[in-house]
């Protein structure tokens, strides 16, 4: 290699040297220039490549190559873009789901919904975007753009997330949550338990879908991962709290999530709310563990019976539920546990002071800082 580089030196200290010719010296030259054109030609694109997988690994964002080739295939306004619609075999009658990329101009953030068509108000899923530097809405194809899965939009879900951090189930330091396991039933977009897989990323975390085509968008369009702490399994969620009450298969945490297409009172789907459902998931709780449902009746004159209903099924199951009353939404997340408390008062008090614990390490503190819990 020395002996390379002086005969490299040598080659220009002869080609350059003043008693060359005239011609020789600018013969010389243009062999060099060409020799750097060929240099950058070669090793420039290298240089990029390398540099943009370094940088993405680094800040997490996707260089956005793509913007003008693919964007027009999209149908958009000013202020969202729909990127696809898709239909599912599996809901009676067929239901249509769309993803959707919605710019907030007060808040000036970018979130991906999935939406049911024809209830385009209503989300089953909203998720944040990160915007990479230098681009906007305006001006770049957002379906590159990396999901914020530690940022949550909806309070009901913000409130889910924090009910087992609030009865001691899950920890925040996540040393203690090694062989922590969680059965969520109900994909949607993935939020809840992305958020989840990144915050407590001990937590073994197992959820249940029944449409595959849920599956299918929460793969493609919100960034959720399948491997050893976080796996998805099609299938109907009744089937799966059976046989795991069957093989004696016990859970730290049991969420539930998982809604049908009653007008009245969807969440959880009918199906969820009966004596046996109910007794199984009592039976797969490790006896310190806890289930946390969403229930989600529409205004109407049958609203508080129905939710009461499904409360006193509840409470004729486990010793306490906890209900969380939330000023933005209708949702009424509830958390179980399988034991009594020797002082309810004291008790209630103490996960007050952990909600407002973990809703600040958790960063959910603005979102869930009007929300209030209160026993059933």
């Amino acid at each position: 290699m020395l002996r390379r580089l002086k005969s490299l030196r040598r080659f220009f200290c002869v080609a350059f040297q003043s008693r060359q010719p005239v011609g020789q010296r600018v013969k010389s030259a243009i062999c060099l220039l060409l020799l750097i054109i060929g240099f950058n030609l070669l090793v420039s694109p290298l240089v990029c490549t390398v540099f943009n997988i370094v940088y993405n690994w680094a800040f997490g964002y996707v260089i956005d190559e793509n913007y003008g080739r693919i964007a027009p295939e999209s149908v958009s306004n000013r202020d969202q873009v729909k990127h696809e619609t898709i239909c599912s075999s599996r809901s009676v009658p067929e239901s249509c789901f769309s993803v959707v990329d919605h710019y907030d101009s007060k808040k000036n953030e970018v979130y991906r919904v999935l939406c049911t068509e024809g209830f385009d108000d209503e989300y089953e899923t909203m998720v944040r975007l990160r915007e990479p530097p230098g681009l906007d809405f305006q001006n770049s194809d957002t379906r590159t753009w990396k999901i914020d899965h530690k940022a949550i939009s909806s309070q009901y879900i913000a409130a889910l997330i924090a009910a087992p951090f609030m009865v001691g189930t899950l920890s925040l330091h996540n040393a203690m949550n090694i062989r922590k396991t969680m059965l969520n039933i109900g994909l949607g977009g993935g939020s809840l338990d992305m958020f989840l897989y990144k915050v407590a990323p001990e937590v073994n975390i197992t959820v249940v879908e029944l449409d595959p085509t849920m599956v299918e968008l929460a793969h493609r369009w919100f960034g959720v991962v399948e491997d050893s702490h976080r796996r998805t399994i099609v299938a109907d969620g009744i089937d799966v709290i059976r046989n795991a009450a069957k093989k004696n298969m016990t859970y730290d945490v049991v969420m539930l999530d998982a809604c049908d297409g009653n007008r009245m009172f969807p969440c959880p789907a009918a199906v969820f709310r009966s004596d046996d459902v109910i007794v199984n998931i009592k039976k797969i709780l490790k006896p310190m563990g806890c289930v946390v449902m969403n229930l989600l009746a529409m205004e109407g004159e049958t609203m508080e019976k129905e939710i009461d209903t499904a409360l006193e099924l509840l409470k004729s199951h486990f010793p306490v539920c906890i209900k969380a009353w939330l000023p933005e939404d209708l949702n009424i997340p509830v958390v179980c546990l399988p034991y009594a408390l020797q002082n309810s008062d004291s008790s209630l008090i103490l996960y007050r002071k952990r909600f407002e614990k973990a809703s600040a390490q958790l960063g959910l503190r603005d979102i869930l800082k009007d929300v209030l819990f209160r026993s059933v």
